[in-house]
């Protein structure tokens, strides 16, 4: 049997990624890093009690976090919440991120 694949995912303490990193640890397949701006906050412990989930501290708005989030990983999850960032901030970082992944993982 393989090894798990690594799987970057920002926006995973949210109502949606939660859901995401729990089937893909669980499924054994994967293993996840999720970016957090805490990793000692109370959505990030459920995602940890799921299976082997890694924390990277950041924000989705720096190509820093981006990198470390990213680095070695074999694909990604990326739901950026556009409400409480605001359309024009979701829209760059998103595009961002995902250049930044293409260059990454090529």
């Amino acid at each position: 049997m393989s090894s798990p694949r690594l799987i970057a995912v920002i926006g995973g303490t949210g109502a949606q990624g939660i859901p995401i990193v729990r089937d893909l640890v669980r499924s054994g397949q994967y293993t996840a890093r999720v970016l957090t701006r805490d990793t000692s906050s109370a959505r990030f412990k459920e995602l940890q009690s799921y299976g082997p989930v890694e924390g990277v501290v950041g924000t989705f708005a720096s190509e820093e976090s981006l990198r470390a989030t990213f680095r070695g990983a074999w694909g990604a999850f990326v739901n950026i919440d556009g409400f409480n960032s605001g359309e024009k901030t979701e829209i760059y970082w998103t595009l961002r991120g995902e250049l930044l992944l293409f260059y990454l993982l090529s």
